[in-house]
């Protein structure tokens, strides 16, 4: 009973105390810095801007709002009592469901329309195929897609897009039952029971429940889960196997869940034998042990870095080197400005959080387990989007790094709520910093239900990453064509020409590359890479010149670049089985000739090139199989009936050997090769 006189004692003289000035500075320090940032939409501060792109009564009610929060809160702050029961069980249950049911309506009617962050319009095309192309990458959250579209009955874009929008939603009310239960789990207080779900979903990751179109949305609340088991697990609350179920579902969700592994090896080694042997070593075991770790983990990740393409397209380029876009390597300042922006718009209360983390002593946390979870948890997605290339510029990718965001709002939910750090104003932080949250991610999803702000929005980013942005940006000339804008339509094709002289270099290779004239083309392609040392459409017809000048081993080099670059492409995966077929490596040229039918089951190429090479194996059987599916294709080759009439010749099987060759005949077939069949083979009825 003294101890809670005591906290209740320091609570009630939280602001006399202790000093809510840093608190508030910090505050209004970042409303300033947001109202600032809506005046500046075409800079490199998309962090900062997202009251910019609507009229100037959003930052101003915003920046008004935000202002007064502080003068609501103090009054009751200063009243405020920390008690150990807190409300009752019935009244939580009652606010927590208010609360859930706001979050869940805002979930609903702040749903997405408009779909120009990540990949979403190619997500969605993707999605409405019938046979939809599944990535190695995500593939758990893609088969859920997949499904759920297939289980809804709809068909097309209407199907993925109620697919994508359903599981988003489904997602986070998933987070939100997660958070309440664990709530429960982890805090006695009814007031920390009901603010834990709150804090953490004014997070900016929060924006991938609002209907959003992307392939991340349970991969996030799969990273949240194993968040909130790590800190039932690092407080006793649970065994510590627990985690290893969460982990091994991001990882499933999306390979970005090997971020996991650092904080899960120290939830399953720490405070365990195995883990007290370890900190008993000497300092000299310790640093060994440290030493061949690092150089281990530094062997495997040059050997991939160096030898294989796709790993090394994947990371921000270490220095600057032929492949670096724009001046954008790991330490550059556009880098370290986008991770910057990224860590404002996943919590944009940072500032505050800092300021409480250094008041509380960090040295003293540090020295519990549940602060060290947050910490490696952090630390290791932190390092995963730090060295991965967001290939779309982060200002559009930000969905795929949101992953960093869920330690951030578990850490400051955890932080604002230990009863164990003293002389802290709890109430009014919880109001600021999910205040600040919700300042930011309200805008940020209102901004996606106008289809003409969102465009507003993605014109800015790609402005910020042109290279990055190229294939993007037909989805300009696409909106004024939906519009009906002839005008907006050939001012974005001009303008699409001015700023992508490597898209017009590499047509006019094209154009000489279809007549044959590879000495023209040539020059042209690698001018188109000189300019883009990332455009795989430009290696790839260059990878296919060089082989038709026999120039294989060159060949060879400039589509495995090409196909690292876009490794779901179905043209660079059939121009390398050509290549493999022409050095005589059957086994590699079936490879990825078969890679090509995965991702375009009706790729007419890549059916013939299988045909050349299980004829030249004298694999029989699978030579027919591929020459029926050939002949069944509208744009089959001559040559493949005739392949296929001839061998029914050869078998006296005149029906359907006549068969094929009046299906060629009324394709085209010439008719001196025709007349000489009729002459020499009556039984073919021609």
């Amino acid at each position: 009973m003294s101890e809670l006189h005591n906290q209740q004692t320091g609570d009630a003289a939280e602001t006399k105390g202790s000093s809510t000035r840093a608190y508030l500075i910090a505050y209004y320090a970042v409303l300033v810095v947001l109202l600032a940032g809506a005046f500046l939409p075409q800079y490199r501060v998309w962090g900062i801007n997202v009251w910019s792109h609507k009229s100037l009564f959003l930052p101003l009610f915003c920046f008004g709002l935000g202002a007064v929060l502080p003068c609501l809160l103090m009054p009751l702050q200063m009243r405020w009592r920390t008690d150990i029961s807190g409300p009752s069980g019935s009244t939580v249950w009652l606010t927590s469901g208010s609360i859930s049911a706001g979050l869940i309506a805002l979930f609903y009617f702040l749903r997405a329309r408009s779909f120009y962050l990540g990949d979403g319009y190619t997500v969605l095309s993707l999605l409405s195929e019938e046979v939809p192309l599944v990535k190695k990458r995500d593939l758990g959250e893609a088969l859920i897609h997949v499904w759920i579209k297939h289980l809804s009955g709809r068909e097309g874009e209407a199907g993925a897009l109620f697919s994508f929008q359903a599981i988003s939603m489904g997602a986070g009310v998933i987070a939100l039952a997660l958070l309440i239960w664990s709530g429960w789990k982890l805090f006695n207080c009814g007031w920390q029971r009901i603010a834990f779900p709150l804090i953490t979903l004014s997070g900016g990751f929060s924006l991938l429940y609002y209907g959003y179109v992307e392939n991340y949305s349970v991969f996030v609340t799969t990273v949240l889960a194993f968040g909130v088991v790590g800190l039932l697990i690092s407080t006793g609350r649970i065994s510590r196997w627990w985690a290893i179920l969460p982990a091994g579902l991001a990882v499933l969700m999306h390979v970005f869940g090997a971020a996991l592994i650092p904080a899960l090896i120290y939830l399953l080694f720490s405070d365990s034998p195995a883990g007290d042997r370890i900190a008993r070593s000497d300092i000299k075991t310790k640093t060994l042990f440290i030493i061949l770790a690092v150089v281990s983990i530094a062997a495997v990740f040059f050997h991939f870095y160096f030898k294989i393409y796709y790993f090394r397209f994947s990371l921000i380029p270490l220095v600057p080197d032929r492949f670096t876009v724009e001046g954008y390597w790991l330490f550059s300042f556009k880098h370290l400005l986008d991770t910057l922006n990224l860590l404002q718009i996943l919590l944009p209360a940072l500032a505050i959080t800092i300021v409480l983390f250094i008041k509380a002593g960090p040295r003293s946390l540090m020295q519990r387990r549940d602060y060290r979870f947050l910490l490696i948890f952090f630390a290791g997605a932190f390092g995963e989007i730090f060295i991965f290339d967001p290939k779309l510029g982060m200002a559009r990718d930000w969905d795929l790094f949101s992953l960093v965001g869920v330690p951030l709002a578990l850490f400051a939910a955890w932080l604002i709520l230990d009863l164990k750090i003293r002389r802290t104003p709890r109430f009014l932080l919880i109001g600021l910093i999910t205040g600040l949250g919700f300042l930011v991610l309200i805008p940020r999803a209102l901004n996606q239900t106008d289809i003409n702000v969102g465009f507003t929005w993605f014109e800015s980013y790609t402005e910020m990453d042109l290279t990055k942005s190229m294939y993007a940006r037909s989805l300009i000339h696409d909106y004024y064509e939906e519009r009906g804008d002839s005008v907006g339509v050939d001012a974005a094709i001009q303008r699409y020409k001015e700023d992508y002289p490597c898209w017009v270099a590499n047509r006019e290779g094209l154009a000489y590359k279809k007549i044959g004239n590879c000495d023209n083309a040539i020059p042209l392609f690698e001018r188109a890479i000189s300019l883009h040392p990332l455009y795989a459409a430009a290696y790839t017809n260059l990878g296919v010149c060089l082989r038709d000048r026999g120039m294989l081993d060159s060949s060879l080099a400039m589509l495995q670049i090409a196909a690292a670059l876009n490794p779901y492409n179905a043209t660079i995966a059939k121009e390398m089985g050509s290549v493999f077929f022409h050095k005589g490596n059957l086994d590699e040229a079936e490879k990825h000739l078969h890679d090509a039918l995965a991702i375009d089951p009706d790729n007419t190429d890549a059916m013939t090139g299988l045909v050349q090479v299980y004829s030249r194996q004298k694999k029989t059987d699978l030579y027919l199989k591929y020459l029926h599916r050939l002949v069944l294709r509208p744009d089959a080759p001559m040559q493949a009936f005739k392949e296929l009439a001839e061998y029914y010749v050869t078998q006296k099987n005149w029906p359907v050997a006549g068969k094929l060759y009046r299906e060629a005949i009324d394709r085209g077939l010439d008719t001196t090769y025709t007349r000489i069949l009729r002459e020499q083979a009556p039984q073919l009825g021609l």
